[in-house]
Protein backbone atom coordinates (compact mmCIF):
# COMPACT_ATOMS: atom_id res chain seq x y z
CA UNK A 1 0.00 0.00 0.00
CA UNK A 2 1.17 3.21 -1.33
CA UNK A 3 -0.03 5.70 1.68
CA UNK A 4 3.11 7.03 3.04
CA UNK A 5 1.85 9.72 4.97
CA UNK A 6 -0.65 8.48 7.44
CA UNK A 7 -1.66 4.72 5.78
CA UNK A 8 -0.68 1.20 6.68
CA UNK A 9 2.73 2.17 4.67
CA UNK A 10 3.35 4.59 7.92
CA UNK A 11 2.32 2.70 10.14
CA UNK A 12 4.62 -0.15 9.32
CA UNK A 13 7.32 2.41 9.28
CA UNK A 14 6.90 3.36 13.27
CA UNK A 15 7.81 0.04 13.92
CA UNK A 16 9.93 -0.62 11.11
CA UNK A 17 11.87 2.04 9.78
CA UNK A 18 14.48 0.26 7.63
CA UNK A 19 11.16 -1.27 5.42
CA UNK A 20 11.14 -0.92 2.35
CA UNK A 21 7.87 -0.05 -0.19
CA UNK A 22 7.85 -2.56 -3.10
CA UNK A 23 4.92 -1.92 -5.49
CA UNK A 24 3.79 -4.79 -6.33
CA UNK A 25 5.13 -6.52 -9.91
CA UNK A 26 2.50 -8.24 -11.38
CA UNK A 27 0.37 -5.25 -10.45
CA UNK A 28 2.80 -3.48 -12.42
CA UNK A 29 3.26 -5.68 -15.31
CA UNK A 30 -0.52 -5.41 -15.51
CA UNK A 31 -0.72 -1.72 -15.52
CA UNK A 32 2.11 -1.78 -18.58
CA UNK A 33 -0.37 -3.59 -20.97
CA UNK A 34 -3.24 -1.24 -20.08
CA UNK A 35 -1.83 1.69 -20.93
CA UNK A 36 -0.27 0.11 -23.83
CA UNK A 37 -3.33 -0.85 -25.12
CA UNK A 38 -4.83 2.55 -23.84
CA UNK A 39 -2.47 4.91 -25.74
CA UNK A 40 -2.83 3.78 -29.41
CA UNK A 41 -6.22 3.98 -31.14
CA UNK A 42 -5.89 0.79 -33.45
CA UNK A 43 -5.16 -1.11 -30.36
CA UNK A 44 -7.98 0.29 -28.12
CA UNK A 45 -10.31 -0.57 -30.99
CA UNK A 46 -8.82 -4.26 -31.81
CA UNK A 47 -9.36 -5.41 -27.72
CA UNK A 48 -12.87 -4.09 -27.37
CA UNK A 49 -13.84 -5.94 -30.90
CA UNK A 50 -12.04 -9.29 -29.50
CA UNK A 51 -14.19 -9.88 -26.57
CA UNK A 52 -16.90 -9.89 -28.94
CA UNK A 53 -16.43 -13.55 -29.36
CA UNK A 54 -16.35 -14.54 -25.91
CA UNK A 55 -19.64 -12.59 -25.86
CA UNK A 56 -21.25 -14.21 -28.66
CA UNK A 57 -20.82 -17.55 -27.61
CA UNK A 58 -21.37 -17.42 -24.07
CA UNK A 59 -24.63 -15.11 -24.24
CA UNK A 60 -26.48 -18.31 -25.34
CA UNK A 61 -26.81 -22.00 -23.96
CA UNK A 62 -27.09 -22.93 -28.01
CA UNK A 63 -24.05 -21.13 -29.26
CA UNK A 64 -21.77 -22.63 -26.27
CA UNK A 65 -22.62 -26.05 -27.53
CA UNK A 66 -22.07 -25.76 -31.24
CA UNK A 67 -18.66 -24.23 -30.05
CA UNK A 68 -17.83 -27.19 -28.09
CA UNK A 69 -19.03 -29.72 -30.69
CA UNK A 70 -17.08 -27.87 -32.89
CA UNK A 71 -13.97 -26.71 -31.47
CA UNK A 72 -14.00 -28.73 -27.66
CA UNK A 73 -12.30 -25.43 -26.48
CA UNK A 74 -14.28 -22.10 -24.86
CA UNK A 75 -12.83 -18.65 -25.14
CA UNK A 76 -11.40 -17.43 -21.43
CA UNK A 77 -13.26 -15.06 -19.59
CA UNK A 78 -11.98 -11.30 -19.22
CA UNK A 79 -11.18 -8.93 -16.32
CA UNK A 80 -10.37 -5.01 -16.92
CA UNK A 81 -8.07 -5.62 -14.01
CA UNK A 82 -6.40 -8.66 -15.04
CA UNK A 83 -4.46 -8.18 -18.64
CA UNK A 84 -3.46 -11.92 -18.99
CA UNK A 85 -6.39 -12.80 -19.51
CA UNK A 86 -6.94 -10.86 -22.53
CA UNK A 87 -3.71 -13.10 -23.44
CA UNK A 88 -5.70 -16.26 -23.36
CA UNK A 89 -8.21 -14.70 -25.47
CA UNK A 90 -5.79 -13.59 -28.40
CA UNK A 91 -3.91 -17.05 -27.92
CA UNK A 92 -6.96 -18.95 -27.96
CA UNK A 93 -8.68 -16.72 -31.02
CA UNK A 94 -5.22 -17.01 -33.11
CA UNK A 95 -4.91 -20.65 -32.19
CA UNK A 96 -8.29 -21.96 -32.97
CA UNK A 97 -9.25 -18.73 -36.08
CA UNK A 98 -10.12 -22.05 -39.19
CA UNK A 99 -12.41 -23.67 -36.40
CA UNK A 100 -14.23 -20.75 -35.31
CA UNK A 101 -13.94 -19.17 -39.35
CA UNK A 102 -15.79 -22.43 -39.96
CA UNK A 103 -18.40 -22.53 -36.90
CA UNK A 104 -19.55 -19.07 -38.25
CA UNK A 105 -20.15 -20.34 -41.70
CA UNK A 106 -22.15 -23.20 -40.93
CA UNK A 107 -24.41 -20.92 -38.53
CA UNK A 108 -24.95 -18.39 -41.38
CA UNK A 109 -25.48 -21.41 -44.04
CA UNK A 110 -28.41 -22.62 -41.56
CA UNK A 111 -30.37 -19.49 -41.12
CA UNK A 112 -33.61 -22.28 -40.00
CA UNK A 113 -31.39 -23.54 -37.24
CA UNK A 114 -30.68 -20.00 -35.37
CA UNK A 115 -32.64 -16.82 -34.83
CA UNK A 116 -31.48 -13.19 -36.57
CA UNK A 117 -29.14 -11.99 -33.88
CA UNK A 118 -27.43 -15.19 -34.15
CA UNK A 119 -26.80 -14.48 -38.10
CA UNK A 120 -26.35 -11.40 -37.75
CA UNK A 121 -23.59 -10.99 -35.12
CA UNK A 122 -21.81 -14.10 -36.87
CA UNK A 123 -21.54 -12.24 -40.04
CA UNK A 124 -20.33 -9.53 -38.18
CA UNK A 125 -17.23 -11.70 -36.47
CA UNK A 126 -16.67 -13.72 -39.32
CA UNK A 127 -15.87 -10.66 -41.84
CA UNK A 128 -13.85 -9.25 -38.51
CA UNK A 129 -11.59 -13.05 -38.98
CA UNK A 130 -10.93 -12.17 -42.57
CA UNK A 131 -10.15 -8.77 -41.71
CA UNK A 132 -6.32 -7.87 -42.42
CA UNK A 133 -6.21 -5.19 -39.78
CA UNK A 134 -7.87 -7.71 -37.24
CA UNK A 135 -5.51 -10.04 -38.12
CA UNK A 136 -2.47 -7.82 -38.28
CA UNK A 137 -2.89 -7.27 -34.28
CA UNK A 138 -3.81 -10.38 -33.50
CA UNK A 139 -0.60 -11.68 -35.07
CA UNK A 140 1.52 -9.12 -33.00
CA UNK A 141 0.01 -9.52 -29.45
CA UNK A 142 0.06 -13.50 -30.39
CA UNK A 143 3.85 -12.66 -30.03
CA UNK A 144 3.73 -10.70 -27.28
CA UNK A 145 1.76 -12.21 -25.10
CA UNK A 146 3.07 -15.60 -24.88
CA UNK A 147 6.25 -13.38 -22.99
CA UNK A 148 4.34 -11.54 -21.07
CA UNK A 149 1.96 -14.39 -19.55
CA UNK A 150 4.99 -16.53 -18.89
CA UNK A 151 6.60 -13.17 -16.62
CA UNK A 152 3.06 -12.68 -14.95
CA UNK A 153 3.11 -16.19 -13.96
CA UNK A 154 6.38 -15.47 -12.14
CA UNK A 155 6.23 -12.09 -10.42
CA UNK A 156 3.15 -14.16 -9.10
CA UNK A 157 5.02 -16.94 -7.66
CA UNK A 158 5.45 -17.14 -4.17
CA UNK A 159 9.39 -18.02 -4.35
CA UNK A 160 10.37 -15.77 -6.87
CA UNK A 161 12.43 -13.56 -4.99
CA UNK A 162 12.94 -10.03 -6.35
CA UNK A 163 15.98 -10.27 -7.73
CA UNK A 164 15.24 -13.29 -9.76
CA UNK A 165 11.78 -11.35 -10.76
CA UNK A 166 14.42 -8.31 -11.73
CA UNK A 167 16.22 -10.22 -14.23
CA UNK A 168 13.05 -12.09 -15.16
CA UNK A 169 11.80 -8.46 -16.56
CA UNK A 170 15.53 -7.48 -18.16
CA UNK A 171 14.65 -10.41 -20.01
CA UNK A 172 10.89 -9.55 -21.02
CA UNK A 173 12.60 -6.12 -22.28
CA UNK A 174 15.13 -7.53 -24.20
CA UNK A 175 12.61 -10.20 -25.97
CA UNK A 176 10.65 -7.01 -26.52
CA UNK A 177 13.33 -5.49 -28.60
CA UNK A 178 13.86 -8.47 -30.86
CA UNK A 179 10.48 -8.69 -31.88
CA UNK A 180 10.49 -5.25 -33.16
CA UNK A 181 13.53 -5.94 -35.64
CA UNK A 182 11.44 -8.71 -36.94
CA UNK A 183 8.34 -7.00 -39.02
CA UNK A 184 9.55 -8.38 -42.06
CA UNK A 185 8.98 -12.00 -41.27
CA UNK A 186 5.31 -10.65 -39.60
CA UNK A 187 4.69 -9.48 -42.65
CA UNK A 188 5.98 -12.08 -45.03
CA UNK A 189 3.22 -14.47 -43.40
CA UNK A 190 0.54 -11.87 -43.07
CA UNK A 191 1.01 -11.56 -47.12
CA UNK A 192 0.57 -15.62 -47.85
CA UNK A 193 -2.45 -15.71 -45.33
CA UNK A 194 -4.09 -12.69 -47.11
CA UNK A 195 -4.19 -11.60 -50.68
CA UNK A 196 -3.99 -7.79 -50.64
CA UNK A 197 -6.14 -7.38 -53.82
CA UNK A 198 -9.28 -9.37 -52.78
CA UNK A 199 -11.74 -8.87 -50.50
CA UNK A 200 -9.98 -8.99 -47.35
CA UNK A 201 -7.96 -5.60 -47.96
CA UNK A 202 -7.10 -3.60 -44.99
CA UNK A 203 -9.22 -0.79 -43.82
CA UNK A 204 -6.44 1.36 -42.22
CA UNK A 205 -5.07 2.51 -45.75
CA UNK A 206 -6.31 3.35 -48.68
CA UNK A 207 -4.95 0.95 -51.55
CA UNK A 208 -5.91 2.50 -54.03
CA UNK A 209 -3.62 5.63 -53.46
CA UNK A 210 -0.66 3.90 -51.91
CA UNK A 211 2.24 1.49 -53.52
CA UNK A 212 2.67 -2.20 -52.08
CA UNK A 213 5.71 -0.37 -50.24
CA UNK A 214 4.31 2.64 -48.78
CA UNK A 215 1.16 0.62 -47.25
CA UNK A 216 4.10 -1.96 -45.70
CA UNK A 217 5.78 1.23 -44.36
CA UNK A 218 2.55 2.35 -42.87
CA UNK A 219 2.18 -0.74 -41.38
CA UNK A 220 5.54 -1.02 -40.04
CA UNK A 221 4.72 2.39 -38.14
CA UNK A 222 1.89 1.11 -36.16
CA UNK A 223 3.96 -2.14 -35.65
CA UNK A 224 7.23 0.19 -33.60
CA UNK A 225 4.90 2.29 -32.13
CA UNK A 226 3.29 -0.97 -30.22
CA UNK A 227 6.45 -2.48 -29.49
CA UNK A 228 8.07 1.11 -28.10
CA UNK A 229 4.96 1.93 -25.90
CA UNK A 230 5.23 -1.34 -24.29
CA UNK A 231 8.86 -1.24 -23.77
CA UNK A 232 9.07 2.19 -22.79
CA UNK A 233 5.95 1.52 -20.45
CA UNK A 234 8.11 -1.14 -18.79
CA UNK A 235 10.95 0.96 -18.22
CA UNK A 236 8.96 3.16 -16.52
CA UNK A 237 6.86 1.35 -14.19
CA UNK A 238 10.24 -0.99 -13.76
CA UNK A 239 12.75 2.02 -13.35
CA UNK A 240 15.73 0.85 -11.09
CA UNK A 241 14.81 1.94 -7.72
CA UNK A 242 17.97 3.23 -6.14
CA UNK A 243 16.94 1.70 -2.75
CA UNK A 244 17.25 -1.84 -4.35
CA UNK A 245 20.79 -1.19 -5.96
CA UNK A 246 22.28 -3.68 -3.19
CA UNK A 247 20.17 -6.69 -5.51
CA UNK A 248 22.94 -6.36 -7.25
CA UNK A 249 25.18 -7.76 -5.51
CA UNK A 250 23.90 -11.31 -5.30
CA UNK A 251 23.24 -11.12 -9.01
CA UNK A 252 25.64 -13.99 -10.34
CA UNK A 253 25.58 -12.39 -14.30
CA UNK A 254 27.65 -9.56 -12.77
CA UNK A 255 30.34 -11.84 -11.08
CA UNK A 256 32.71 -11.94 -13.10
CA UNK A 257 32.59 -7.95 -13.89
CA UNK A 258 32.24 -8.02 -9.78
CA UNK A 259 36.03 -9.96 -9.79
CA UNK A 260 38.34 -7.38 -11.06
CA UNK A 261 35.92 -4.02 -10.29
CA UNK A 262 34.10 -4.17 -6.73
CA UNK A 263 30.54 -2.96 -6.81
CA UNK A 264 31.42 -0.11 -4.43
CA UNK A 265 28.12 1.72 -5.31
CA UNK A 266 25.72 -1.59 -4.71
CA UNK A 267 27.79 -2.04 -1.20
CA UNK A 268 27.05 1.49 -0.19
CA UNK A 269 23.37 1.45 -0.69
CA UNK A 270 23.33 -1.55 1.48
CA UNK A 271 25.09 0.00 4.03
CA UNK A 272 22.91 3.21 3.84
CA UNK A 273 19.54 0.81 4.04
CA UNK A 274 20.68 -1.53 6.63
CA UNK A 275 24.04 -0.27 8.09
CA UNK A 276 23.02 -1.58 11.21
CA UNK A 277 22.53 -5.00 10.61
CA UNK A 278 25.68 -5.85 9.34
CA UNK A 279 29.85 -6.24 9.70
CA UNK A 280 30.71 -4.80 6.60
CA UNK A 281 34.29 -5.48 7.18
CA UNK A 282 33.47 -9.21 6.67
CA UNK A 283 30.93 -8.87 4.37
CA UNK A 284 33.06 -7.25 1.78
CA UNK A 285 35.27 -9.84 2.31
CA UNK A 286 33.19 -12.98 1.89
CA UNK A 287 31.94 -11.12 -1.42
CA UNK A 288 35.06 -11.69 -2.74
CA UNK A 289 35.42 -14.99 -1.97
CA UNK A 290 31.53 -15.33 -3.71
CA UNK A 291 32.69 -13.52 -6.62
CA UNK A 292 35.58 -16.01 -7.60
CA UNK A 293 33.95 -19.23 -6.77
CA UNK A 294 31.99 -20.33 -10.00
CA UNK A 295 29.68 -22.41 -7.50
CA UNK A 296 28.16 -19.97 -5.60
CA UNK A 297 26.53 -18.25 -9.04
CA UNK A 298 23.06 -19.38 -8.92
CA UNK A 299 20.28 -18.58 -10.97
CA UNK A 300 18.86 -16.88 -8.07
CA UNK A 301 19.27 -15.60 -4.49
CA UNK A 302 16.74 -18.60 -3.33
CA UNK A 303 18.94 -21.28 -4.92
CA UNK A 304 21.90 -19.66 -3.79
CA UNK A 305 20.58 -20.01 0.00
CA UNK A 306 19.24 -23.24 -0.34
CA UNK A 307 22.95 -24.05 -1.47
CA UNK A 308 24.63 -22.66 1.10
CA UNK A 309 21.96 -24.41 3.74
CA UNK A 310 22.32 -27.34 2.33
CA UNK A 311 26.48 -27.26 2.89
CA UNK A 312 25.94 -25.26 6.06
CA UNK A 313 28.16 -22.42 4.98
CA UNK A 314 25.89 -20.36 6.96
CA UNK A 315 28.91 -20.57 9.88
CA UNK A 316 31.46 -19.67 6.75
CA UNK A 317 29.42 -16.69 5.33
CA UNK A 318 27.24 -15.70 7.51
CA UNK A 319 27.19 -12.21 6.22
CA UNK A 320 25.93 -13.38 2.98
CA UNK A 321 23.69 -15.87 4.40
CA UNK A 322 22.18 -12.84 6.39
CA UNK A 323 21.56 -10.76 2.90
CA UNK A 324 20.24 -13.52 1.39
CA UNK A 325 17.93 -13.43 4.03
CA UNK A 326 17.09 -9.88 3.61
CA UNK A 327 16.74 -10.27 -0.32
CA UNK A 328 13.93 -13.13 0.54
CA UNK A 329 11.76 -10.95 3.07
CA UNK A 330 11.63 -8.29 0.11
CA UNK A 331 8.54 -9.00 -1.65
CA UNK A 332 8.25 -8.72 -5.33
CA UNK A 333 4.48 -9.35 -5.15
CA UNK A 334 1.13 -9.69 -3.05
CA UNK A 335 -0.83 -11.66 -5.21
CA UNK A 336 -0.58 -14.56 -3.45
CA UNK A 337 -2.05 -12.20 -0.73
CA UNK A 338 -5.07 -10.83 -2.72
CA UNK A 339 -6.24 -14.35 -4.06
CA UNK A 340 -7.23 -15.29 -0.57
CA UNK A 341 -9.64 -12.35 -0.75
CA UNK A 342 -11.02 -13.80 -4.11
CA UNK A 343 -11.01 -16.57 -2.82
CA UNK A 344 -13.54 -15.06 0.33
CA UNK A 345 -15.52 -13.38 -2.35
CA UNK A 346 -16.74 -17.07 -4.22
CA UNK A 347 -16.80 -18.95 -0.95
CA UNK A 348 -18.94 -16.23 0.94
CA UNK A 349 -21.92 -15.91 -1.66
CA UNK A 350 -25.15 -15.33 -0.80
CA UNK A 351 -26.26 -18.66 -0.83
CA UNK A 352 -23.95 -19.42 1.72
CA UNK A 353 -24.03 -16.38 4.05
CA UNK A 354 -25.23 -18.42 7.25
CA UNK A 355 -22.14 -20.57 7.46
CA UNK A 356 -19.87 -20.41 10.43
CA UNK A 357 -17.01 -19.65 10.63
CA UNK A 358 -14.90 -22.63 11.16
CA UNK A 359 -16.63 -23.78 7.94
CA UNK A 360 -15.57 -20.62 6.17
CA UNK A 361 -11.85 -21.03 7.28
CA UNK A 362 -11.67 -24.47 6.27
CA UNK A 363 -12.98 -24.15 2.67
CA UNK A 364 -10.61 -21.12 2.38
CA UNK A 365 -7.75 -23.07 3.23
CA UNK A 366 -8.67 -25.88 0.90
CA UNK A 367 -9.61 -23.52 -2.12
CA UNK A 368 -6.43 -21.39 -1.24
CA UNK A 369 -4.08 -24.29 -0.52
CA UNK A 370 -5.33 -26.47 -3.40
CA UNK A 371 -2.01 -27.35 -4.63
CA UNK A 372 -1.19 -28.84 -1.83
CA UNK A 373 -4.32 -30.31 -1.37
CA UNK A 374 -3.77 -32.38 -4.82
CA UNK A 375 -0.38 -33.69 -3.67
CA UNK A 376 -2.33 -34.73 -0.35
CA UNK A 377 -5.40 -37.13 -2.69
CA UNK A 378 -2.36 -38.47 -4.97
CA UNK A 379 -1.86 -40.85 -1.82
CA UNK A 380 -3.99 -43.46 -2.14
CA UNK A 381 -5.44 -43.70 1.79
CA UNK A 382 -6.19 -39.82 1.85
CA UNK A 383 -9.90 -40.28 0.96
CA UNK A 384 -10.58 -43.53 3.62
CA UNK A 385 -8.69 -40.91 6.49
CA UNK A 386 -10.71 -38.33 5.79
CA UNK A 387 -13.84 -40.79 6.31
CA UNK A 388 -12.20 -41.98 9.21
CA UNK A 389 -12.05 -38.62 10.55
CA UNK A 390 -15.43 -37.68 9.50
CA UNK A 391 -17.16 -40.45 11.07
CA UNK A 392 -15.43 -40.46 14.18
CA UNK A 393 -17.05 -36.53 15.02
CA UNK A 394 -20.23 -36.47 16.97
CA UNK A 395 -23.13 -36.41 14.97
CA UNK A 396 -27.24 -37.00 15.73
CA UNK A 397 -26.61 -40.81 13.30
CA UNK A 398 -23.76 -43.00 14.16
CA UNK A 399 -21.52 -43.28 11.19
CA UNK A 400 -19.79 -45.80 12.77
CA UNK A 401 -19.44 -49.84 11.46
CA UNK A 402 -20.16 -51.95 14.16
CA UNK A 403 -19.61 -56.02 14.16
Amino acid sequence: MASQHAGVQAKIREQYPNAIFVHCYAHRLNLVLAQSASFIKEVKVFFATLSGFRTFFAKSTKRTEALDSHLRKRFPSIAPTRWQYHSRLAETVHEYREGIENLLVSIIEEPEEWDVETISSARGLLSLLRDFDFNFMLKIFSSIFPYSGALFKILQTKRSDIAFCNTKIDEFKHHMQRLRGGFDHLWSEMENVFDSNGPTRPKRIRIDSMSGEERKNSYKRLFCEIIDVVCQNVSVRFSENATLLFLSLLDARYFPMYRTSFPEKAFSCLKENYGAFFDFVALKSELLVMFSDPDMAKDSVYDLHQYMYALQLSCVFPQIFKLCELVLTIPATSAADERSFSALKRLKNYLRNSQNQDRLSSLALMNIEKSFLNKLQSKPSFLDEVIDLFAKKNRRIELNYKQ
